[in-house]
């Protein structure tokens, strides 16, 4: 069982993000294919289902970047979360590509160019950020979260869910035919709750007990109402795990 706190596997984050240059030569060629078809098909919609049909007007920040690395940086008493590649910092001209995870919001943010220039009585710099850590002062680069509709995001999350379902479902499956969520006595012939009390556990607190719910603001599983029909009523109209759709 893979607990809520245990950080995926290092094979796990490289298959969940390892698509973006993969994604933009396939867009190319997707660009080049549609071209040839004389117009019949509209590449922008082609490319970029979750848009509005005739507009890019309500796409995210995130559109189309790469993700880098998250990190900090400090200088001259400011602090930065920043973004990085290898362990290196992002050069400003390139910084508008790339999108990385941001703790404070527990989600995905785009990385945006800070330049000092005026000094403001500190040594000047530039830098690749997120967001400042004290950024109450001037200036000030808010953080830009990334909308969850938009690639690479809607991509990413649908890879975690399918990576984490499957085994969120086998753990889940087991434990209401054993009747192991029970602790005084056996489960195993009796409906299992949603929440089961102060002593057994309800499939809920289960859930998020024994599965990869959430990873970096990416929501895998909905523990109310679960997936593959794994919720049910009984004939009070209470939820219940369904052991039938096993």
């Amino acid at each position: 069982a893979i607990s809520q706190q245990r950080r995926p596997s290092a094979v796990f984050a490289k298959f969940l993000h390892e698509t973006p240059r993969r994604v933009a030569m396939m867009r190319q060629v997707q660009v080049m294919l549609l071209l040839s078809l004389g117009g019949l098909w509209d590449p922008v919609l082609a490319l970029r289902p979750s848009l509005d049909s005739n507009s890019t007007e309500n796409a995210g920040p995130c559109l189309g970047r790469e993700r880098a690395d998250p990190g900090e940086y400090r200088i001259g008493g400011l602090e930065f979360y920043s973004c990085m590649l290898k362990g290196k910092g992002l050069p400003l001209d390139t910084c508008g590509n790339y999108f990385a995870y941001l703790k404070t919001i527990d989600g995905y943010a785009a990385c945006q160019p800070f330049k000092d220039t005026k000094n403001h009585g500190r040594i000047p710099f530039e830098t690749c950020a997120l967001m400042r850590k004290n950024y109450v002062e001037v200036p000030r680069p808010g953080p830009k979260p990334c909308d969850d509709q938009d690639e690479p995001i809607k991509g990413m999350t649908q890879r975690l869910r399918d990576l984490a379902q499957p085994k969120c479902k086998k753990v889940l499956c087991r434990i209401a035919k054993e009747g192991s969520w029970k602790r005084m006595g056996s489960g195993a012939g009796k409906d299992w709750p949603k929440v089961a009390g102060a002593v057994d556990s309800g499939y809920k607190v289960t859930a998020e007990r024994e599965c990869t719910v959430k990873y970096e603001g990416m929501q895998a599983i909905d523990t109310d109402k679960l997936f593959d029909n794994l919720v049910t009523q009984d004939a009070e109209g209470n939820d219940i795990f369904n052991k039938a759709a096993c």
